[in-house]
């Protein structure tokens, strides 16, 4: 297997995914979507303990957000979700998204 090194922080993680919700405690009522979600790792269920959930479209997103969590410490599930046809990655990292912030007037 070939080996390539990247430079990712926290600025190029949330450009990788394009919705960006709670997943354990939030507004939506996950565990009774269950059936939208499937598992893609070795995962036989979905933990639904995870804090929050990071939707990516593309899979080179995926992996590139995978590492990255990694790299600082965080585990992580990934899910397919049939609804929207995208990934869906669970963890318990969150990171302020410069895009929360109102824009300078």
């Amino acid at each position: 297997m070939a080996q390539v090194v990247l430079e990712i922080d926290d600025q190029d993680f949330w450009r990788l995914y394009e919705t960006r919700m709670f997943w354990c405690g939030g507004p939506d009522n996950w565990p009774a979507q269950s059936n939208r979600f499937t598992p893609t790792n070795l995962a036989e269920s979905i933990d639904w303990n995870y804090r929050n959930a990071y939707w990516m479209g593309e899979y080179a997103n995926v992996i590139l957000a995978r590492a990255y969590l990694v790299s600082v410490g965080h585990e992580y599930q990934v899910l397919w979700d049939d609804e929207t046809n995208s990934y869906v990655i669970l963890t318990d990292f969150r990171e302020e998204d410069p895009r929360d912030r109102p824009a300078d007037v």
